[in-house]
């Protein structure tokens, strides 16, 4: 008995030409060691559920979390997503639960266009997280093109200081 471990044993369940829903499936457990024979084995069965495997193709929506921190003069187009759909692939029940596919983007104050890879996150009706799934493929490209507005113009100004500020004061901040 001290030379088994549990790798010595097999266990299989025969799942062959089970349809979707739930089965009790009974367990065959084997012995690598020909000298132990199997007497009782606990549970003599399983119960599982089995789910037909569902893909579902799912536009990827672009959420800008910063829109209005823009610099001054700075505008933001609208967003480009490459691939702009994610396949999801999993049991029909969750699958049937993803209504959308979005990724966050962050501009922090950029006064260029901005790229990033995002991972899609796929939510449901409510707007939570469906576990369970990976979108395919599993990163995006986006980018957000950021344009200076008509009228604006970025300038470098030199402040000239003449005098000295009163005793017990100092510039800062300049």
């Amino acid at each position: 008995l001290n030379l088994l471990t549990a790798s010595s044993f097999r266990a299989t369940a025969d799942l062959a030409g089970l349809e979707a829903g739930l089965h009790q499936v009974p367990v065959e457990v084997e012995c690598s060691d020909r000298s132990v024979s199997i007497v009782a084995q606990n549970p003599p069965a399983i119960s599982l559920t089995l789910e037909q495997e569902e893909t579902k193709e799912i536009p990827v929506q672009v959420n800008i979390m910063d829109k209005d921190n823009m610099p001054i003069g700075y505008t933001y187009r609208t967003p480009t997503v490459q691939p702009s759909f994610v396949n999801v692939v999993g049991p029909k029940s969750l699958v049937d639960e993803v209504t959308q596919a979005t990724v966050s983007v962050w501009l922090q104050g950029s006064k260029s266009t901005v790229e990033r890879k995002l991972s899609p996150r796929l939510l449901n009706a409510e707007g939570r997280t469906v576990e369970g799934l990976t979108p395919d493929p599993p990163t995006v490209t986006v980018q957000v093109p950021i344009e200076q507005e008509l009228g604006f113009r970025d300038v470098t100004i030199r402040a000239n200081i003449t005098g000295t500020p009163a005793s017990g004061y100092w510039i800062s901040n300049l």
